[in-house]
């Protein structure tokens, strides 16, 4: 890893078809020109690969170099995410489900926290395609240890 970039946002990808697009747009509107974003493709059987190629061809052309598009064997979603870490060129690395997107302020957000802490862990909502209800889930476990890395871990 160089560290050309602040972010390296991997993108796991496997039959997503239906919400690539999506996921793709809501990291586009959250990242500066220091993030780069790295979409796998898992061997995906369906057009998730030409809903990927169609993005990227639209971008405007001085975010193209942001951007790197890996399609592979699918090996399963270990794998995929190891292919994006050994191509990551950012300082940080994030990962971003195909059929998740997220909030345009996401990493403005990240950044107040990267030279504070090794790991930040994000809380997030739950959204139900049949009847759009939110469920908050917090995924982080906090209290007054003073090894606050044994906190996040053990629960």
């Amino acid at each position: 890893m160089n560290n050309k970039f602040l972010f390296s946002i991997i993108v796991p990808v496997y039959n997503t078809e239906l919400y690539v697009e999506k996921c793709l747009k809501s990291i586009k509107n959250a990242i500066d020109k220091d993030c780069e974003v790295i979409i796998i493709n898992d061997g995906s059987t369906d057009n998730s690969e030409g809903v990927i190629l169609e993005f990227i061809k639209k971008l405007p052309e001085e975010w193209k170099n942001n951007y790197i598009y890996i399609k592979k064997e699918n090996k399963g979603l270990a794998d995929t995410k190891n292919v994006g870490i050994e191509k990551a060129n950012g300082q940080f690395i994030s990962v971003v489900d195909s059929d998740d997107y997220i909030s345009e302020d996401f990493y403005q957000i990240a950044r107040k926290y990267v030279n504070k802490f090794d790991i930040i862990i994000y809380d997030l909502y739950i959204i139900f395609e049949k009847n759009k209800t939110w469920n908050y889930t917090s995924r982080a476990y906090r209290d007054d240890k003073e090894d606050q890395m044994y906190a996040y871990v053990i629960k």
